[in-house]
C-alpha cells in the first residue's frame, strides 16, 4: 500500500482572497486497490484538518483536484502549504518520499487600485509591482497610479495570468501629467519597456525616455504575440543625435504582435517613430494610430509593414532631420485602411506612400490629410506603388521639393483606384501629377492641378504641358482645374480661392473634412478644407512688377487682384510699403467678376536704386467698402 501526492491543483493562480478549496493530486503507488487515506496539510505552518478519504483507486492511476478543505486567503500575505499522506488502506508503509507536497511563493491575485512611489506606496518602483503582476496574476481590473519622479529601471513584461479584454492592467500617472512621471534608461541593448506575450497592458500619462546618444535599446518593443496593449498620452523620446537613434515603439517581425492603440500621444526624435513590421505570411492585425504627434523622425514617422487593416487617423508628423524621410510608409499591406485627418509637413521625402492591396468593399480611403514636403531631393505627397482599391480623394498637397522629378501626386500600376477632389500643386519645377494607369483602371477627375513648372504632369514618361493636354493625352480629369488654390502658408493648407469651392463632387463615404465640418453633400469644395465664401473678399495674389531685371529710376508697381468674393467687386483699397515706408493708396474702382483676377493692376511708381535690394509689400482692405473678414489673403 502506497500513497503518494503529485502535488497541488489550487487554488491556481490568479485567485481571489477569501475562502479557496486547496486541491491536491493523489496518486495510487501500491499495488493494491487504494481504499482510504489520510491527508494531512499546513499553510503557514499552522496545521489544518486532515481529510480522511475514502474511494476506489486502482493501481498506478492517479485522481486529480482532491479537495482536502478550505482556507481563507488575505490579499498582500506570502503563503506556503504542505500537504502529505499517512496510512494509505489504514496502514503504515515504508516508502515515504513520494507522500509530501509543497507549494511556495503563492498570493492572492492584485485585483483595484495601487500606488507605486512617493510615501509608503503599495510598490516602491515599476519593477516590484511587474514582479508582483508576474507572481500574483490578476483577478479584475488592475490600475497603478504612478506617483511624480523619474524612475531608472526598465521593464520586461511578459504574459500576465487573468489578463483579458475585461481585466486589463494599466500604469498611468496619478496626476495625469506625462511630464511628472518619467521612466527612464540610457541603454544600447534593453528598450525602456519590452512586452514579451503580454497582453491588455496600458501606459497612460507617462514619459518612456532612452537617452542612450546613439543606436539604443529603443522605448517600447512588442514582441512574442503581445496582443490588445495600449499607448494612451504619453510622451515616448529619445535622444536626438546625427542619424543616431531608436526605434519608438517596434513590433519585432518573428511574431505577430497585434490590435496596438496608440492615442494622444508624442514621439519625438529616433529613426522611427512608430516601426511595426509583420511578415508576408505572418501579418499584423488592427492597429490604430490617432490623434498623436511625431517630430523629427530621422527615416520615417509612422512605418507598416504586411499589416492588414489599420487606421492612422488625426496624426501630425513632421520633421527635420535627415533628407529622405517619409510620414507614412506602408508596404505590402492589405485590407481595410483608413487614413485621413493627418497634418504632415516638412517631410523631405513621402508624405504618404503606399503599396497596398484590398478587395472590393473593404478600400483602403487616404482622405482629409493635409502634406507638405520640401527639400531637394525627390520628394513626393502621395505615392501609390502596386495598389488596388484605393480611394484617394479630398486630399490637400503642396510640394516644396526642388527636384525636377518631384510630384504633388504619382501612381504606378494602381487597380480600380479612385483620384477625386484632391488640390495637388508643386510649387517648383516638377509636376502636379505623374502617373501611368497601366491598367486602365484609375479613375481621376474634380482635382486641381497646378504648378509652377514647365509640365503639369508626366503621363507614362512623358511630360504633358497644361491641364487641357493633360485631359487629351490621359482620358483623365475631364472636370479639374488648374488655380492657386490660396493655401493659409506653406503648411497650413487650409485654401481660400473661390474656385474650388463646391468645385468637387460628391463622395458618400467623406462628409466631413479635416476640421471635422460637414462636406456640402451636393456641391463638396475641392481639398482637405471645406470652406465658406465671403460675401466681399479682395485677395493680392503677387507683386507682378516691375519683372527683373528691370533698369533704376521710375518704376510702376503692378499687383494681381483676384475677387475672392460671391459678389463682383466694384472697389477695394490697395495699400503698399517699399522697405517699410508707406506710400500713397490706391483706389481701384471697376467691375471684376466672383473668381476672376487681373494680373497687372497698376497701383503707383517708385524710384528704384541700382544696386539696392527692395522689399514691396502691397494688401488690400474695404471691398466693396465692406470689412475684410478673410484677412490672410490680402498681402
Amino acid at each position: 500500500d502506497d500513497a503518494g501526492l503529485l502535488g497541488f491543483n489550487g487554488p491556481q493562480v490568479p485567485f481571489s482572497a477569501g475562502s479557496q478549496t486547496v486541491y491536491l493530486s493523489l496518486l495510487n503507488n501500491g499495488s493494491d486497490t487504494l481504499q482510504s487515506v489520510t491527508i494531512n496539510w499546513k499553510v503557514n505552518g499552522v496545521v489544518q484538518t486532515p481529510l480522511s478519504w475514502t474511494g476506489t483507486l486502482a493501481p498506478g492511476l492517479s485522481l486529480d483536484s482532491v479537495g482536502v478543505g478550505n482556507y481563507t486567503f488575505v490579499d498582500n500575505t506570502l503563503y506556503s502549504i504542505q500537504a502529505w499522506t499517512n496510512l494509505p488502506n489504514g496502514n503504515t508503509y515504508a516508502l515515504a518520499d513520494n507522500d509530501t507536497a509543497y507549494i511556495t511563493n503563492l498570493y492572492t491575485a492584485l485585483s483595484g487600485l495601487y500606488t507605486i512611489g512617493g510615501v509608503t506606496p503599495d510598490f516602491t518602483n515599476f519593477t516590484e509591482a511587474v514582479s508582483a503582476l508576474h507572481v500574483r496574476g490578476i483577478k479584475g481590473w488592475v490600475t497603478f497610479d504612478v506617483r511624480d519622479g523619474v524612475y531608472n529601471e526598465n521593464l520586461l513584461i511578459r504574459d500576465i495570468l487573468g489578463a483579458s479584454a475585461t481585466d486589463t492592467i494599466t500604469f498611468r500617472s496619478e496626476n495625469g501629467d506625462a511630464s511628472l512621471v518619467s521612466l527612464k534608461i540610457n541603454s544600447s541593448g534593453s528598450p525602456v519597456v519590452e512586452l514579451r506575450g503580454a497582453d491588455y497592458v496600458s501606459f497612460k500619462d507617462l514619459t518612456l525616455y532612452n537617452s542612450y546618444l546613439y543606436n539604443g535599446g529603443g522605448v517600447v518593443l512588442l514582441d512574442s504575440m503581445a496582443n490588445f496593449n495600449n499607448l494612451i498620452n504619453c510622451d515616448l523620446k529619445d535622444t536626438a543625435y546625427s542619424s543616431y537613434g531608436d526605434f519608438l515603439v517596434r513590433s519585432y517581425n518573428s511574431y505577430a504582435n497585434n490590435n496596438l492603440l496608440i492615442d494622444n500621444c508624442s514621439f519625438e526624435n529616433g529613426q522611427y517613430g512608430l516601426y511595426l513590421d509583420g511578415q508576408s505570411s505572418l501579418r499584423e492585425y488592427h492597429h490604430i494610430v490617432k490623434n498623436s504627434s511625431f517630430t523629427n523622425q530621422y527615416y520615417q514617422s509612422v512605418f507598416l509593414e504586411y499589416a492588414s487593416d489599420f487606421e492612422i487617423t488625426g496624426n501630425t508628423m513632421t520633421s527635420n532631420r535627415g533628407n529622405g524621410n517619409y510620414g507614412i510608409y506602408c508596404g505590402g499591406t492589405v485590407g481595410t485602411a483608413l487614413i485621413t485627418g493627418n497634418h504632415i509637413y516638412d517631410i523631405s521625402q513621402y508624405g504618404i506612400y503606399m503599396n497596398h492591396n484590398t478587395n472590393a468593399g473593404s478600400e483602403a480611403l487616404i482622405a482629409n490629410n493635409f502634406i507638405h514636403t520640401y527639400g531637394t531631393s525627390e520628394g513626393y505627397g502621395i505615392y501609390l506603388t502596386s495598389c488596388e482599391y484605393i480611394n484617394v480623394v479630398h486630399n490637400s498637397v503642396n510640394v516644396y521639393n526642388t527636384h525636377s522629378f518631384s510630384g504633388a501626386f504619382y501612381e504606378y500600376y494602381a487597380y480600380n483606384t479612385n483620384i477625386y477632389n484632391n488640390i495637388f500643386r508643386n510649387t517648383q519645377s516638377g509636376y502636379a501629377v505623374r502617373a501611368y494607369n497601366y491598367t486602365g483602371s484609375l479613375a481621376m477627375d474634380y482635382n486641381d492641378l497646378i504648378t509652377a513648372g514647365p509640365s503639369i504632369g508626366n503621363y507614362r514618361s512623358s511630360n504633358v504641358t497644361d491641364l487641357p493636354s493633360w485631359i487629351t493625352t490621359t482620358g483623365l480629369d475631364y472636370n479639374s482645374i488648374s488655380i492657386n488654390p490660396q493655401f493659409v502658408d506653406t503648411t497650413d493648407l487650409h485654401a481660400e480661392a473661390i474656385g474650388i469651392n463646391g468645385a468637387g463632387t460628391p463622395v458618400a463615404y467623406v462628409t466631413t473634412d479635416y476640421d471635422g465640418d460637414g462636406r456640402d453633400p451636393s456641391n463638396p469644395d475641392m481639398g482637405a478644407d471645406e470652406f465658406y465664401v465671403n460675401t466681399n473678399d479682395a485677395a493680392l495674389t503677387a507683386v507682378s512688377g516691375p519683372e527683373m531685371p528691370f533698369a533704376e529710376g521710375l518704376q510702376t508697381i503692378y499687383v494681381s487682384l483676384l475677387n475672392n468674393g460671391a459678389d463682383t467687386l466694384k472697389s477695394v483699397q490697395i495699400d503698399w510699403k517699399v522697405d517699410g515706408v508707406t506710400q500713397a493708396a490706391f483706389n481701384w474702382s471697376g467691375a471684376l467678376p466672383s473668381g476672376d483676377a487681373m494680373d497687372s493692376v497698376a497701383i503707383g511708381t517708385y524710384t528704384f536704386v541700382a544696386d539696392t535690394y527692395y522689399d514691396v509689400i502691397a494688401y488690400s482692405s474695404l471691398p466693396n467698402g465692406q470689412p475684410d473678414i478673410l484677412q490672410t489673403n490680402d498681402t
